[in-house]
């Protein structure tokens, strides 16, 4: 394993986050994260993972999902990234620095990611913490664009992911979810319309959004399209006021 990694750090350049990020407030954070597919900026990404990591109010509304897959996303194609976040969080002591950036390289989720996991938590300053992260592996890997859509907290995931990269996969997997828009299960229909009401939000705020919606309306069955026909007015609506 030691030889596997060793390769890398001598290849890996000096660490590519070298300009540094202030944010002025929550809302500033907020905007920068869900608009980064328009304009990437991968070389304040670390000081973006830090802000996120220990902003004690997404850590008291538990929006640490959305931080955790933004970066998954982020990072997942990545790997000379993903050593550069390790080479800055490695020896830390910081807890929310150690499940934040652990939970991310497992939500990421390749081959590579999860030898550095090992490789993390193999550390002694990670040993205590080693119980945890085996609960969350006994729990399996949600794959957020096959697995079936049961809770809010997958849609979270899902717009995550389109924030980081533009993903229209994660879009559309947001879209089937209208299916049960009639369910006669309480939680899949109020996860549903969780589904709608997001999807109009985004499109309102999202032109990339509106588009998807628009295109691959005739795509799916009378159900979902007839719901994307009422989403689709709603935000254009809501897009003149």
């Amino acid at each position: 394993m030691k030889g596997f990694f060793t390769i890398l750090f001598l290849t890996i350049a000096i660490c590519s986050f070298a300009q540094t990020k202030k944010f002025k407030n929550l809302e500033d954070y907020g905007s920068w994260m869900m608009n980064y597919y328009k304009n990437p900026e991968p070389h304040i990404l670390f000081d973006a993972f830090k802000y996120g990591a220990h902003n004690k109010k997404i850590e008291k509304d538990g929006n640490q999902i959305m931080i955790i897959s933004f970066f998954s996303s982020v990072l997942r194609k990545d790997t000379t990234a993903q050593l550069a976040f390790y080479k800055k969080i490695g020896n830390t002591k910081d807890e929310d620095f150690i499940y934040i950036f652990g939970i991310s390289l497992w939500q990421i989720h390749t081959t590579f990611s999860l030898k550095l996991l090992d490789t993390f938590l193999n550390q002694s300053n990670t040993i205590k913490y080693q119980s945890g992260f085996n609960k969350i592996r006994a729990e399996g890997f949600l794959d957020i664009w096959t697995d079936p859509i049961r809770h809010p907290e997958h849609l979270d995931m899902l717009w995550a992911d389109f924030f980081a990269t533009g993903n229209e996969e994660s879009v559309k997997k947001i879209i089937s979810k209208l299916s049960d828009l009639n369910s006669n299960n309480q939680f899949d229909q109020v996860t549903a319309v969780s589904a709608k009401w997001s999807l109009i939000s985004n499109s309102i705020q999202h032109q990339r959004v509106l588009e998807i919606c628009m295109a691959v309306r005739e795509s799916y069955d009378n159900k979902i399209e007839e719901a994307l026909d009422k989403i689709i007015e709603e935000a254009k609506m809501g897009r003149k006021n």
